[in-house]
């Protein structure tokens, strides 16, 4: 199968992590004030958060965790110390998320807590944080992005890659989004932090670098490399970006990050991977991927995949 063959589908990952069989945090008891159906949803929600808090992410749990204990109606310094947690862990998300505050500057009352020193203490704590926050520079992200999903985001891979219109709209704006995220690389002295964007924006730059030229995306590699071991992306935006380094050069890749579409039999399949397939398993374990089982389901895949 030849390049102009094969189209990639690029995903961002959410792991899906088993909990331990014996937990070491709070359980709130069930309440009558909640239905039960409410009461399992929120408490798997909260499992899934503290599993994953120990692994290499994919994305922040503590917002979830912090979300599910005031569900369950957890004590107050549960969903205190919860959102310390998550205070420490992402300050910027943390004071969207508790306080309402917006990159613009605007506060509404604190909704999960009841005491007032506690409230008091988390508008001080964000008022500090978002002195720091960059919010013309959010505004340029959230910009970038506009342009990187308008015609990702409105028609299929295969619209796209048979619409020759579409590839040219699509390559005008990816074009400007790399002199963008370029100068501002350059002007934050290597990849935007969390405290200057949050959680929210700081995969954006990532996106113009996954969808660009090989070069590129060679030329950037070790800035997303230094930015995953800062924690400042997950570990599964290095584990596909080399993936799809390895696509584009045709080789085998390593994480099973890459689906090929074949034009002439109008379907999908994983494309070729080093190793064997629990080689390929053992791999994404360590990267704090879910297994590749439920990653193939969201394409309608076979398990396990033929080589």
């Amino acid at each position: 199968m030849n390049f102009n063959c094969r189209v990639l589908i690029f995903t961002i990952f959410l792991p899906l992590v088993s909990w331990a069989q014996k937990e070491s945090f709070y359980i709130p008891p069930k309440s009558d004030s909640i239905t039960l159906e409410h009461y399992n949803r929120f408490l798997t929600q909260l499992k899934h958060g503290q599993a994953e808090k120990d692994i290499l992410k994919c994305y922040n749990p503590h917002h979830n965790i912090v979300c599910a204990y005031r569900e369950l109606k957890a004590p107050q310094h549960v969903i205190y110390e919860a959102s310390l947690d998550y205070l420490r862990s992402d300050s910027v998300g943390c004071c969207r998320f508790m306080l309402h505050l917006d990159y613009e500057g605007r506060l509404d009352l604190a909704y999960s807590f009841k005491d007032k020193k506690t409230i008091a203490y988390f508008r001080k704590v964000c008022d500090s944080v978002y002195k720091r926050i960059d919010s013309n520079l959010i505004r340029r992200l959230v910009k970038i992005e506009e342009r990187d999903q308008k015609v990702r985001g409105s028609h299929t891979p295969h619209e796209i890659f048979s619409t020759p219109r579409l590839q040219l709209e699509m390559i005008d704006l990816d074009t400007i989004n790399l002199r963008e995220i370029d100068a501002i690389i350059k002007e934050c002295g290597g990849y935007p932090s969390k405290k200057l964007v949050g959680d929210k924006y700081n995969n954006i730059i990532y996106l113009v670098i996954i969808h660009s030229p090989l070069n590129t995306q060679e030329q950037y590699l070790p800035l997303i490399k230094k930015a995953v071991f800062a924690r400042e992306l997950g570990s599964n935006y290095l584990a596909t970006l080399e993936d799809r380094i390895l696509f584009i050069k045709n080789k085998p890749q390593l994480y099973g990050t890459q689906i090929s579409y074949d034009k002439a039999k109008k379907q999908e399949a994983l494309y070729k991977w080093v190793g064997t397939l629990e080689d390929l398993e053992k791999r994404r374990d360590f990267m704090g991927m879910e297994p590749l089982k439920n990653y193939l389901r969201r394409f309608n895949l076979e398990y396990p995949p033929k080589p």
